[in-house]
């Protein structure tokens, strides 16, 4: 970002560290740790996972100092899930997994007789649709996958 590299992203309580190598990435740990601890915080140990992207994922080793980062093949971070490989298609299958359920509560409505079409279609549009869509905007749809999905139908 203007010249700079990002090497981390934050939101309310959640931090989220880049790196390209597992050292890199422990020397950012320790730096937020240092920092963190001149304030009084402390980083919470159940709640640190460590979770490569290709190549690396497969090198990992822990050389963790003060804590044991766990590592993880994948993880929801502001709910959407990251995977290993980097690829979208089980986030995808989790939000239609997740409106489905969300779908299955309304079967009342669907099938109340005093309902109208129009409410049913609302009701569908403000608490089905968001949770399929939820961070659909990041998904990087492949052709194979796209095919995939729509079979499904």
């Amino acid at each position: 970002m203007n010249g700079q590299i990002v090497n981390n992203l934050r939101f309310a309580d959640d931090i989220d560290l880049i790196a390209e190598t597992m050292e890199d990435l422990q020397e950012i740990t320790d730096k937020v740790n240092e920092n963190s601890k001149r304030f009084g915080l402390e980083i919470n140990k159940q709640k640190n996972e460590s979770c490569g992207c290709g190549e690396e994922a497969l090198q990992r080793e822990d050389k963790s100092r003060e804590y044991k980062l766990e590592q993880v093949s994948n993880f929801v971070y502001l709910s959407g899930l990251m995977t290993e490989d980097g690829k979208c298609t089980v986030d995808i299958i989790r939000c239609i997994g997740l409106a489905s359920t969300m779908a299955g509560k309304f079967n009342k409505i669907w099938k109340a007789k005093d309902v109208s079409n129009t409410t049913e279609v609302r009701s569908y549009e403000t608490f089905i649709v968001p949770v399929l869509l939820y961070g659909s905007q990041c998904w990087c749809l492949l052709k194979k996958t796209k095919g995939k999905f729509l079979q499904q139908r």
